[in-house]
């Protein structure tokens, strides 16, 4: 594949947030996590993956419960 197709192709898609899947899907494919809607992930396994392992549930933050990440 040529480099200007690839970097289409990647325009049109989103990568699986699971650092050990990496996939890339139309953001139609993927499944979006409920509580921050910031991570999308290709399959259930993938999402339960990096909720226990892959440090999305440190960093998962309701965008809409006043919650923040930084700690002071």
């Amino acid at each position: 594949m040529q480099m200007q197709e690839r970097v289409v192709r990647l325009k049109n898609e989103i990568i699986c947030s699971n650092v050990t899947c990496r996939k890339s899907k139309p953001k139609a494919g993927l499944s979006c996590c409920s509580r921050c809607l910031v991570s999308f992930y290709c399959s259930k396994p993938c999402q339960v993956y990096d909720w226990k392992h892959g440090g999305h549930k440190e960093s998962c933050v309701n965008p809409y419960s006043g919650q923040s990440i930084l700690h002071l």
